[in-house]
């Protein structure tokens, strides 16, 4: 899954697990969400969880996707690492097959597979 699939599935999931779950449970514990004096409606203090819910879904999709590609970073500086650090073990072999290679007659090569 893309990014944004899986952005747009996650934040549909919230909105709907809010809404379900969300009228019962204010009906349930008999909370009410009082803003300015005012005592809101179900709905109201349903889409103002909704909201805040929506806000984490996003900043734990972007937490979990810098953690990933931090992790992917780290594994590609490792595999640079140890690429770089064998090339420099093994740079007089690979020097050594490179002069023979150029100095080695071509043409004898191709007599021995005829």
């Amino acid at each position: 899954m893309t990014f944004v699939k899986s952005l747009i599935l996650a934040v549909i999931i919230t909105l709907l697990l809010t809404y379900l779950l969300g009228a019962s449970i204010l009906d349930w514990l008999d909370i009410d969400i009082i803003m300015h004096n005012q005592v809101m409606g179900s709905m109201q203090a349903l889409s103002l969880s909704v909201v805040v819910a929506v806000i984490l879904v996003i900043l734990l999709l972007a937490l979990v996707f810098s953690l990933f590609g931090l992790m992917m970073f780290v594994v590609m500086l490792g595999a640079g690492t140890v690429f770089m650090l064998s090339l420099g073990f093994l740079w007089p072999v690979l020097l050594i097959i490179l002069l023979v290679w150029l100095v080695s007659d071509k043409q004898t090569a191709k007599q021995c597979r005829h």
